[in-house]
């Protein structure tokens, strides 16, 4: 069997987390997961965004001005 290893590296990345408040002790900790995983990859945690579910659209059309909270 042939394995293939190799590291994910997130640097220069901007990347937007999108989670509601909806049960926040379960989203909470699903984003503090995110983050984490996603700074063992280099992604500076300056470049993480948390937005809530209603700005899901903007973040679609890749616009970052209607943040609920930020890292």
């Amino acid at each position: 069997m042939k394995i293939t290893e190799g590291k994910l590296i997130g640097t220069g990345l901007n990347i937007a987390i999108i989670a509601s408040r909806f049960n926040e002790l379960i989203t909470s900790r699903l984003i503090e997961g995110a983050k984490d995983t996603l700074m063992r990859h280099d992604v500076s945690g300056s470049s993480i965004d948390i937005l809530g579910s209603r700005c899901m659209g903007i973040a679609l059309n890749r616009k970052r001005s209607c943040t609920d909270r930020q890292v």
